[in-house]
């Protein structure tokens, strides 16, 4: 008897019309060229807001984009059309043929179409030399035929950190998120030269890429510490929500894939150390979820051909995968429907803003745009209306130096935030809060766990905040998200404090979350005082986490040299405070990605107790959670061999996952090295996979081992673009894993269509020639290549002979097309079942 225990299926080939490219599809495609707009439109914006058209000269746009711009917003547009010559390679590239600029702190580049696929840009929109500097530099809603200088052929560089993010970006080749050509770290032993410390090649922090393509790989560089070598450093941790990608490759502290379609199998086991220093067990550093449980994407501007919308999203939910069509997914607002407003600095023709008058906009029903530039506010911006829109142009600064900058109410669910930066007060050493602090800067919702909407959730797209308030952001109403922000204390340098303004009740904390149903998304909150994030809300859902405890903390000196400083001990059986406390009243919270770092570089021997606090109970689980010491050197006198030290005694609760360096002239005092660390300019770290940790049940003598056939599959396989009038063979692959307690089993592949069975289609047309497929694996035995047959006929791709565990299969595919065979403008694709079956359960 045949016994079929599982299946699962293929998402379709697809082939797009066109020319063939050198890097794989990925879906959504772009079908069709874009058609430029018949009459270039006069711009409705201000001064710092540019608005290309396909006419321009490229070197007229090359030289507006690389223009100084020192302090300022801009805001870069690109109306319909194809800009640069795809026939150019980087061998040939110059600023007179092809897009090549580097997208400068303070700006944001946007297409002007529905989609990204109607703005075409040949070239380069690149930060090559950004690393560890935090920069608002974002890309969205546009397609990149990457040619870049100094790059291999269809690739670019997006080199640096947090707040550079990527939305409905359409890249059709690789991307190089840390340096092309790296050198290793020089800390395998210990350091004593501060620049070999504090400088790791290609370190950078991370970014958020939300609804993107990306056709070929992600490459990171490989920071991964190996006995006896240190790393390459790299990109440490990105967050990638609802993309296409075409892999990944390298090594960092963590990266989190969510509803991303191409990403690689969740790994985030710790290392485990072997004889003489080698490794047992290979660290991991993936983080991978299926789905998203929520998405309300940012809003954007677009030109339909006759005036300028904005385009409001809505909540989407259970996503996995890009999503560029409008249809269903929110609506079209007129730009007469916004009120634009003007900024303080720099000074125009145009009348300055205050909170005042805004504030009489969005009484009177306008929606705001916020032009680039700053904005000083004497008093919040308040939402009191449902479904009201604020968003920022080259994202622009909110500063209000007393007063919370936005307060949206209760009364007002469905509020959409995107793209500015709430800012507060700047960090003064002789600041003791005579003029008080403002209590928050971020105000959404009048009361803990007040009125929202689960459909129409607030949601906060790109906002940040550099803020002295006592609290940060403070979020009270239920059902809102927040998708990709850089949450700081006003003194990230750490620089200036002392014993005494210490106590100043100012960057406290840093969030705290009151409402029930929050989901956070690539976030990053740093440097503040106390605990970083107090989580009181019902079913919150975490994805991607980043934090740093403050970079300094004073001491008394001599006498606590060495020694925990007393100003930081939130009881005296509890040394320093957590990053992330969440409520004893709490039933269910999941958090998927969590790291927090130490980065004291002033001497402080400074430790935590728990970098997690959390009730324990069925509905609270953890998983990804990392931990480390940066690298740094500090003062002569206060630590050994000038290196960091201090850490974390556990990572969550009591659980004994520790990371910190002594006081002490230890083997690691100022290395980065295998197994004190095992990420690239670190001094120690520490991973931990789950908690609580999951164990299996005890039996007495011995153990059941239940029937089981287990198949899952990687990414959609794709074969590109297919060219007519050529003979070719067309490759794709995509990967699979099988769990297998049987004797023997079988893995095949099926077509179930009744239409052309074996063969992709396109409407109403089909290949002349089956589609082939084939599998290999180190556990099984393979097959070659054979047509796919139908389901009364599946074709036969593995076969093994013993029962097998986490077998990882290649699936590979081969569709050949002859010279003659007459191809159909479109995407050709095939849903096939593949099974996983045993005669001998």
């Amino acid at each position: 008897m045949r016994r079929v225990f599982a299946f699962a299926t293929v998402v379709g080939v697809w082939l797009a019309g066109g020319v063939a490219t050198a890097s794989a599809a990925a879906s959504p495609p772009c079908t069709t060229t874009p058609t430029p707009v018949a009459t270039v439109p006069s711009s409705p914006f201000g001064a710092n807001v540019t608005i290309f058209n396909p006419s321009m000269s490229v070197a007229s746009i090359n030289a507006a984009l690389n223009a100084a711009s020192p302090n300022q917003r801009r805001q870069f547009f690109f109306l319909p059309g194809t800009y640069g010559d795809p026939s150019i390679t980087p061998a040939t590239a110059t600023a007179n043929n092809v897009i090549q600029a580097q997208v400068a702190s303070g700006t944001k580049v946007s297409g002007l179409g529905r989609g990204p696929c109607d703005v075409v840009i040949n070239g380069a929109l690149d930060i090559k030399n950004g690393g560890l500097a935090i920069r608002p530099s974002q890309l969205s809603n546009l397609t990149i035929n990457p040619i870049e200088i100094g790059s291999p052929d269809h690739s670019m560089l997006w080199y640096t950190s947090q707040t550079a993010t990527w939305r409905r970006v359409n890249l059709l080749g690789n991307l190089y998120v840390s340096p092309v050509i790296q050198s290793p770290g020089k800390c395998q032993n210990p350091c004593t030269n501060p620049a070999d410390i504090n400088l790791v090649p290609g370190v950078a922090n991370g970014f958020v890429m939300a609804n993107s393509v990306v056709t070929g790989k992600i490459i990171n560089g490989d920071g991964l510490n190996r006995p006896g070598v240190e790393g390459f450093g790299g990109n440490s941790d990105i967050y990638f929500q609802q993309d296409s990608i075409g892999g990944y490759t390298g090594f960092g502290s963590q990266m989190v894939f969510a509803g991303t379609l191409g990403a690689p199998a969740t790994d985030f086991r710790p290392g485990v150390e072997g004889p003489n220093g080698t490794f047992a067990v290979t660290p991991g550093h993936i983080t991978t979820v299926d789905t998203v449980p929520v998405v309300r994407e940012e809003p954007y501007v677009y030109y339909d051909g006759t005036q300028f919308q904005v385009f409001r999203p809505s909540a989407q939910f259970d996503v996995r995968g890009p999503n560029w069509d409008q249809t269903g997914q929110g609506d079209s607002l007129p730009l007469s429907s916004f009120y634009i407003a003007n900024p303080t600095t720099p000074t125009s023709s145009a009348t300055p803003d205050t909170a005042a008058t805004i504030n009489a906009q969005l009484a009177a029903g306008k929606h705001i745009i916020l032009n680039p530039g700053t904005y000083v506010l004497d008093a919040p911006l308040t939402v009191a209306s449902s479904d009201k829109v604020i968003f920022g142009l080259g994202d622009p600064i909110l500063r209000a130096d007393n007063t919370s900058t936005i307060v949206v109410k209760d009364s007002a669910p469905g509020t959409v935030l995107g793209g500015f930066n709430a800012d507060g007060r700047a960090f003064n050493a002789t600041d003791m809060g005579a003029v008080p602090f403002a209590e928050n800067q971020v105000v959404i919702g009048d009361t803990p766990h007040g009125a929202g909407s689960k459909t129409d959730p607030t949601s906060l797209n790109d906002i940040s905040s550099v803020s002295g308030a006592k609290t940060d952001v403070l979020i009270n109403q239920d059902h809102v998200v927040m998708n990709q922000g850089q949450i700081q204390s006003n003194n990230n340098s750490g620089n200036g404090y002392t014993t005494t303004n210490w106590t100043a009740d100012s960057s406290t904390y840093g969030m705290v979350i009151n409402g029930d149903h929050f989901t956070w998304q690539g976030i990053w909150l740093e440097h503040f005082k106390k605990t970083q994030v107090t989580w009181n809300g019902e079913d919150g859902q975490v994805f991607f986490f980043q934090n740093e405890r403050p970079l300094t903390v004073p001491f008394d000196v001599p006498g606590e040299i060495g020694v925990q400083p007393h100003v930081w001990k939130m009881a005296p059986d509890f040394d320093g405070y957590p990053a992330l406390a969440v409520s004893n009243d709490v039933n269910r919270f999941t958090l998927h990605g969590f790291q927090s770092w130490s980065r004291l570089g002033n001497g402080c021997y400074c430790n935590v107790t728990s970098l997690i606090t959390t009730p324990v109970k069925p509905g609270v689980k953890l998983y990804s959670l990392f931990t480390g010491m940066i690298l740094g050197s500090t003062p002569p006198g206060t630590t050994p061999t000038g290196t960091t030290v201090g850490g974390v005694f556990n990572l969550v609760n009591q659980d004994g996952v520790s990371s910190t360096t002594p006081f002490s002239t230890g083997p690691w005092g100022a290395t980065s090295a295998w197994p004190y660390s095992d990420v690239a300019g670190h001094a120690n770290t520490a991973r931990l996979t789950s908690f609580p940790s999951t164990t299996d049940a005890s039996g007495t003598v011995g153990a059941v081992v239940p029937a089981t056939l287990s198949l899952s599959l990687g990414g959609p396989a794709t074969f590109g673009a297919f060219t007519p009038g050529v003979d070719r063979d067309y490759l794709a692959s995509t990967t699979a894993n099988v769990i297998s307690t049987a004797g023997d089993a079988s893995l095949s592949v099926a077509d179930p269509s009744a239409v052309s069975t074996g063969k992709l289609v396109n409407g109403a047309f089909s290949l002349a020639q089956a589609l082939q497929a084939s599998a290999s694996s180190t556990g099984g035995t393979g097959s070659a290549f054979a047509p796919v047959g139908g389901s009364a006929n599946p074709t036969t791709l593995l076969s093994y002979s013993a029962p097998k565990s986490n077998d990882s299969v290649t699936l590979n595919f081969k569709q050949t097309i002859g010279r003659t065979e007459a191809l159909r403008t479109g995407a050709y694709g095939k849903t096939l079942t593949f099974t996983l079956s045993t005669t001998t359960p």
